[in-house]
């Protein structure tokens, strides 16, 4: 039991690491480009408060899970803002991942319907306040979920139940707490119906290729669609999660529970992972400096 707590451990700070790591990289990317005078497009606007959030995010767990060594009262009062805290940043994030998704859709397709276009308008001029909006319904909804949780911390002295506390759920209001899922269902159904409209652009562009025998480049639907897949297998996977461990808590063993945590921890480390590799300037920069770069100057060294 001990050996699979040091493992644990040992894989939750590599992880805080990498997470704090990548989307540090994100954020000072961009924010080097702003004090160059370089306009952020708003793939770039959503790409850096994604890093902040998934810093923030990530930095709130790791205090929760650190206030527990302290007093019990103090460690459940800390760990109810904490049940505030992540869920928000669950949230917001799943609606930055709607609205990119949506930019992608909007931009990278040709489709010339009116809705389209008043889509692709609309996020151009108003994108900084459908953030804010999204900020703000995140928030409550996150505020009301906690209404449905009331924590008890097991008196075990297991190291596992000094990480994780003990859940117990109960629904208080059953319509709020319909109104709060359909809320939070709102941007999976905008990222699945983006990434079905690009995926039709996508087939229909082959079509034409094998029809006239033409060649389009197709690498700008061809990424498009693998990032939006990627995001919406990973706020999918990351909610079941989160739903699991707030309704099923009592029911798994100890070490079940930190495996879904742990799951869940992931997202920003993999959220920023998928951001950098769905960008060519941000990855090309990150393989210049901490792969690539790095691996021929050290070539260039030790021919000297």
């Amino acid at each position: 039991m001990v050996q699979q707590e040091i493992n644990f451990f040992s894989f939750a700070v590599f992880e805080s690491l990498l997470s704090f790591f990548l989307n540090l990289y994100i954020m000072v990317f961009h924010v080097k480009s702003l004090r160059n005078g370089i306009k952020l497009t708003p793939i770039n606007l959503i790409q850096l408060v994604m890093g902040a959030t998934n810093i923030s995010m990530r930095g709130t767990m790791l205090g929760g899970s650190i206030a527990l060594a302290f007093s019990l009262d103090y460690a459940i009062r800390l760990y109810h803002i904490t049940l505030i805290i992540v869920p928000f940043h669950l949230n917001f994030s799943y609606w930055l991942i709607a609205w990119l998704c949506t930019y992608y859709c909007t931009t990278i397709t040709n489709i010339r319907h009116r809705i389209i276009t008043w889509m692709k308008n609309g996020l151009r001029s108003y994108l900084p306040h459908l953030l804010l909006l999204s900020a703000v319904m995140s928030l409550i909804l996150s505020v009301q979920s906690d209404w449905f949780v009331h924590i008890q911390i097991s008196n075990n002295n297991s190291t596992i139940r000094n990480i994780l506390p003990y859940f117990r759920f109960s629904i208080t209001n059953l319509n709020l707490l319909i109104f709060t899922f359909l809320c939070t269902c709102l941007p999976f159904l905008i990222i699945l119906g983006s990434l079905l409209v690009t995926m039709s652009s996508l087939f229909r562009h082959i079509w034409k290729v094998k029809k006239y025998n033409s060649s389009p480049n197709l690498q700008a639907h061809i990424s498009a669609v693998r990032t939006m897949l990627l995001l919406l297998v990973l706020s999918i996977t990351i909610n079941i999660a989160e739903i699991v461990k707030l309704v099923a808590m009592s029911i798994f063993e100890d070490s079940v529970q930190l495996i879904i945590w742990l799951i869940v921890a992931t997202f920003p480390m993999m959220e920023g992972a998928i951001i950098i590799q769905s960008s060519r300037k941000l990855k090309k920069m990150f393989l210049q400096r901490f792969c690539i770069g790095r691996c021929i100057g050290a070539i260039e060294d030790i021919r000297q």
